[in-house]
């Protein structure tokens, strides 16, 4: 009879954020965060929303896999683990990522209108840990199914949720970040 170890989805986390950081190689001077794409309430995974997932599907199979992230599915939404590198002259996000969080949202919404269930509002969620290993989290942005859907105020919005959570953790920020996305 075996062992059987139940961790808490803090831990399993936090274990997905190092692993990823491992294996994109990086050292201290970056730091693994999540952003996830949740619902308000209900699920958002490909058995609730498999015409939103179809979407999505399509858009990964067209687009190569990128070196800035990677997405990753839960049944509480998707989510896109990233590096963020404190060395940089400014807190800029590759296309590849507010193009994938664009598509995240708006199939959502299509599969809605395709016959996916629930009709519930989008957040997008910068998450990671402090120097406690605590968990931290910033709710940037909400969605409605009418709203449109605007890839400059995601940038804007990311760019000041992780800035907010970054100073909060009280990491140093290099000047030019500390002015950049205000």
């Amino acid at each position: 009879m075996g062992i059987i170890i139940h961790m808490t989805w803090e831990g399993q986390f936090k274990d997905r954020l190092e692993k990823y950081l491992s294996l994109a190689g990086k050292d201290k001077k970056h730091i693994p965060l999540s952003i996830k794409v949740r619902p308000e309430s209900g699920c958002y995974h490909r058995q609730h929303s498999p015409e939103a997932y179809k979407l999505i599907d399509q858009y990964l199979s067209k687009h190569s896999k990128s070196a800035e992230y990677t997405f990753e599915e839960h049944e509480s939404g998707p989510e896109l683990l990233i590096v963020l590198d404190l060395a940089a002259k400014g807190l800029g996000f590759a296309k590849s990522i507010i193009d994938l969080l664009v598509v995240l949202i708006k199939s959502r919404y299509e599969g809605m209108r395709r016959g996916d269930s629930r009709d519930a509002s989008l957040e997008i969620i910068v998450r990671g840990f402090d120097e406690k290993g605590t968990v931290q989290q910033e709710n940037i942005l909400r969605f409605n199914s009418d709203a449109a859907i605007d890839k400059k105020i995601i940038e804007k919005a990311l760019g000041r949720g992780v800035k907010k959570f970054l100073s909060a953790q009280k990491k140093i920020l290099p000047k030019k970040l500390k002015k950049s996305n205000k």
